[in-house]
């Protein structure tokens, strides 16, 4: 700033920082005043009149936003084949859990597959059972198990399968991966089932890369005697 001031002395003639008009400013023919104008203030800008309809400045109505459409299904709740479920093997004996699990269990409106390592039930961290549906959460080292059964079917008859579609509906089980969670869903005695399995290490652990421990764990389901539920 010293030196833009400096220039300014020299060259322009600006007052200087003292009564009186400088030698050099007479010379030139040029008033304090004129070597040093107020500067003008900048005209205020013209503020824009808030629309009636309340509506931000450039924006326009363009009518309502149209939400995708999805197909409207139905829900309802499955009919369960409890003949099916009575001829079922293997069965679970009551033993295997607490009578506080086994009571818990014997609510559930459904039948209630759980695999049959007992070494795996030592793990159960605790079992939900829901209006219509259960589960149960294992965490045995390394990994983490979630057996889940639900009597809620969802429908959609306007949608049609094609070929692929119809050929994973004839298959016992289908096996996805989402997030590095490995799922196993199946339909039996008319409701369905999911098995998850969640590793810790999920890109090294054999039990997430490959199909061979969830098949095994759906090898392995047994059914609990649990009639007390209402059908």
């Amino acid at each position: 700033m010293i030196g833009a001031v400096a220039i300014c002395t020299a060259s322009l003639g600006c007052q200087p920082e003292q009564d009186g008009e400088s030698t050099r400013e007479l010379s030139l023919g040029i008033s304090p005043a004129a070597a040093n104008p107020t500067p003008k203030e900048s005209p205020t800008p013209k503020e824009h009149p808030t629309p009636a309809t309340g509506e931000a400045p450039g924006t326009s109505d363009e009518g309502p936003i149209k939400k995708p459409l999805y197909p409207r299904g139905k829900t309802y709740k499955a009919e369960i084949d409890w003949d099916a479920a009575s001829a079922y093997k293997p069965k679970l004996d009551a033993s295997t859990l607490s009578t506080e699990d086994h009571d818990k269990l014997s609510k559930a409106q459904m039948p209630v597959l759980l695999p049959s390592d007992n070494a795996l039930l030592e793990k159960v961290t605790h079992y939900s059972v829901r209006e219509h549906g259960y589960s149960a959460s294992l965490a045995p080292q390394g990994h983490h198990i979630y057996v889940a059964g639900i009597r809620t079917v969802h429908e959609y008859p306007q949608i049609e399968l094609d070929k692929a579609g119809d050929k994973l509906l004839e298959q016992p089980y289908r096996i996805s991966r989402t997030h590095q969670i490995v799922t196993l869903s199946f339909s039996r005695f008319g409701v369905g089932y999911t098995i998850d399995v969640e590793c810790a290490k999920p890109m090294d652990d054999t039990r997430c890369t490959e199909d061979g421990y969830i098949e095994k764990l759906y090898e392995s389901l047994a059914l609990l005697d649990t009639r007390g539920g209402t059908p």
